[in-house]
């Protein structure tokens, strides 16, 4: 249902450049793109990692809870919650990046740099 959602909107804008954040989730997703994109002669031309230490996430997280005024804490921020997506991460995702380095379409970038440099490395991959 995603694919065909993805598929539909991607006519619609045939003219524009897609980005896709946080899909395909899973290796039978990222196949199932490749098959749909296929079909329609689309290529997906490069798969973006920011890949980031989980210890210092992890940290940050601790530091910003010890910071924080317990009225402006998030629900979902909290060690135990970054180690479920760590978990569920490691489990479905990281096949998806081996999946896309063999077909070489796959960039690495370094996601503990600032914000702005993370920016600027993706929009010179984009250009």
């Amino acid at each position: 249902m995603v694919i065909d959602m993805i598929l539909k909107s991607m006519k619609v804008n045939s003219k524009k450049s897609i980005i896709f954040d946080g899909f395909p989730r899973n290796l039978v997703q990222a196949e199932a793109l490749e098959v749909a994109f296929k079909k329609e002669s689309m290529v997906i031309d490069h798969v973006i990692l920011l890949d980031v230490e989980i210890e210092i996430l992890e940290n940050r997280i601790k530091k910003r809870l010890s910071e924080s005024k317990d009225d402006e804490k998030r629900s979902d921020d909290n060690v135990d919650t970054l180690l479920k997506r760590v978990a569920v991460y490691k489990e479905m995702t990281l096949p998806i990046i081996d999946y896309y380095a063999k077909k070489n379409k796959l960039i690495k970038i370094n996601g503990m740099l600032s914000i702005k440099d993370v920016s600027e490395e993706i929009s010179n991959i984009l250009k």
